[in-house]
Parts: C-alpha cells; structure tokens; sequence
C-alpha cells in the first residue's frame, strides 16, 4: 500500500511542470469548451482577453525601451552642451597657461645659458 502511494506521488511528481501563461489559459478553454460549460462566444472572448495581455506586455516593453532610448539621447545632447560650455569658459584659462608656460620655457633657456648646461627639450602643450 504504501509503495502504491509513493508510486502515485512520485507519478504526480514528474507530471506537475512549469507551463507557459497562456498555455494554461488555453487548456482551461479547451476544457471548459468539452466539458459544455463553455460557449464559443465565452471561449473567443476568453482568447480575445488572453491575446489582449500579450498586446499590453508587449506594448509595455515597447514603451519602456522608447523611454530609455529617449533619455539616452537626451543625457548625449545635455553632455555635449556642457562640454561645449566648459570649452568656452576655459579658453581664456588656457590662452593664459600657454603664455606662462612659454615665459617658463624661455627663462630656463636663460638660466640654462648663465650655467652654461645644454638646454633641456620644450615642454608640451597641455589639452
């Protein structure tokens, strides 16, 4: 008796498997339409709603990717104004360090000529 039951569990067992949403839904109709407690009209309707989910998953995904997109384009356009500001802003900055870096490589050619050493190669530009 109790190997019958443990037949019969481990039989149960292996039958249960995972089942794709829809799937279930669509054995339900196809028994409720034998079983004659479901009319044609009610299991095309039950399709219908099914079809329906999917509709809306798949237009949700849509959605959701057309947002991530558009938010990607926007943080590229946002950066590249930014960058362009900040190039205008550090112009003067930059036309100030070039000319002090030149002064700089033009006193240590002096001071290298007072100390008679070779001079040392020039230096370079930053950017």
């Amino acid at each position: 008796m109790r190997k019958k039951a443990e037949a019969k569990t481990s039989e149960l067992q292996l039958s249960i498997q995972p089942m794709p949403s829809g799937a279930l839904e669509e054995l339900l109709t196809a028994e409720l339409m034998r079983s004659g407690k479901l009319s044609v009209r009610k299991a095309l309707q039950l399709i219908r709603k099914v079809d329906f989910k999917k509709a809306l998953i798949i237009s949700g995904a849509a959605a959701a990717a057309v947002s991530v997109v558009n938010l990607t384009g926007k943080y590229r356009f946002y950066k590249s104004v930014v960058s362009g500001e900040l190039k205008k802003q550090l112009a003067p900055v930059n036309k100030k360090l070039d000319e002090l870096q030149k002064q700089n490589l033009e006193l240590q050619k002096q001071l290298d000529e007072i100390n008679g050493v070779e001079p040392a190669p020039s230096a370079k530009k930053h950017r």
